[in-house]
């Protein structure tokens, strides 16, 4: 696989979409991941279901693996762009099932800043900038790995060739 060519757009996207949430959460999610392993150990040494523990510790946990799988997965996409990534079966298929696991995080830690009561006014719009880039380019990687009837790269479509 080649790594595509950036245009300016795909800059923008980078720059204002992916840069800042793998800057300031990317750095957490593997501590994340492995906080969550060890909690998952202990309680399986110790025999407490750690899931039944507190009513949103399932899906915390759930939006912790999916933010890191959709994190992975946007960062592909954008590195070797759509066209590379669907004509590899298994590939397209697990950047599908990680952009979709990204985006149900990034929904769910969504729904749970807009519901907090912090009263310091300043935290929510800060989250809120942080997950808008990957939520609006994973909904945009996903409708384009969805669509097949893209080019592929290096294809003339489009192009005008002299005879």
């Amino acid at each position: 696989m080649q790594i595509a060519k950036f245009s300016r757009w795909k800059w923008l996207e980078i720059v204002l979409g992916l840069l800042p949430t793998s800057m300031l959460v990317g750095p957490l999610l593997p501590i994340g991941v492995f906080l969550v392993l060890v909690t998952l150990g202990f309680s399986l040494a110790t025999g407490v279901n750690a899931l039944k523990s507190s009513d949103g510790t399932l899906q915390t946990f759930l939006s912790v693996f999916g933010a890191a799988a959709g994190l992975w997965a946007l960062w592909f996409v954008l590195l070797f762009g759509p066209a590379q990534i669907r004509a590899r079966r298994v590939l397209h298929l697990l950047i599908m099932l990680s952009l979709i696991a990204g985006l149900a995080s990034d929904g769910y830690w969504f729904r749970q800043i807009a519901s907090d009561t912090d009263p310091h006014w300043y935290v929510k719009p800060v989250w809120f900038g942080v997950l808008i880039g990957p939520l609006i380019l994973g909904a945009k990687y996903v409708f384009l790995l969805l669509r097949g009837n893209a080019a592929p790269p290096n294809s003339a479509q489009g192009t005008i060739q002299a005879d």
